[in-house]
């Protein structure tokens, strides 16, 4: 049983290395720099870089807790089926994500207009996952090796989630953001991709995160059914039977 996904943004802003006292307005368009300077910049500026990386996460066993400790524990995370039997496994799992930017090449069009492109370094970080078998179950025995084989499909879904979501952050991120280029002074930029930052970038990325979210529970919930659990009662001692067998 995979508990929660709990998404922690640490947005960092990096390497903004151009100096110049000259002003131009926050967010200034291409349409508002002369056709010259546009094209020279083009150019010029580096091309698009979209990096995407993962740190993936241990699995971390445990019998920490026993059934009762176990039942309690999935209540307070709102498991949907808890009060129709005993819950003999639990799965926590946590990820997050860092935002870097860097701007390794600026242009110097004018003594006035300057122009980057942004680089984006995007990192999906796992923690480890935790996978809690309850302490009444001797490792090797039956139950343990049923409730074991349970919890790691779970395990198997959280790893997949964390593939696809670097993926397709990659790939989308990428196609709609990556040609951008900024124009101005180093703080009238600075100012504009703080606001995109905020406005564009951190929001488009949860939004990834959210729908490959809703993806994953699906596939939790196909592992976590009725039906699954009362196979539970076919296998082993026939004491418990919140526990599919595979």
């Amino acid at each position: 049983m995979r508990i929660c996904c709990l998404l922690i943004a640490l947005p960092m802003l990096s390497g903004f290395a151009v100096q110049t006292d000259n002003q131009l307005g926050v967010g200034a368009a291409k349409s508002q720099v002369p056709a010259t300077i546009a094209a020279s910049c083009e150019q010029q500026v580096a091309a698009p870089k979209v990096e995407v990386g993962l740190q993936e996460a241990t699995v971390v066993e445990s019998q920490q807790y026993n059934i009762v400790e176990l039942s309690e524990l999935s209540k307070q995370f709102n498991n949907t089926h808890v009060d129709e039997g005993e819950v003999l496994g639990l799965t926590f799992f946590n990820y997050g994500y860092e935002l870097e930017l860097s701007f390794p090449n600026v242009v110097s069009a004018t003594s006035e207009i300057i122009c980057v492109r942004p680089h984006f370094n995007l990192r999906v970080i796992s923690q480890e996952q935790k996978v809690y078998i309850a302490k009444e179950h001797m490792p090797k025995s039956c139950e343990y090796n049923t409730i074991h084989r349970h919890e790691y499909r779970h395990v198997n879904i959280n790893e997949t989630l964390l593939r696809q979501l670097v993926s397709t952050l990659a790939a989308e991120f990428q196609s709609k953001f990556g040609n951008e280029i900024y124009y101005g002074t180093s703080d009238s930029i600075k100012k504009s991709i703080i606001i995109d930052k905020e406005e564009k970038w951190l929001p488009f990325i949860r939004a990834i995160l959210e729908q490959q979210n809703s993806l994953a529970d699906e596939q939790h919930e196909q592992v976590d059914t009725l039906e699954e659990y009362r196979k539970f009662s076919y296998v082993c001692s026939f004491k418990y039977r919140y526990i599919t067998d595979e």
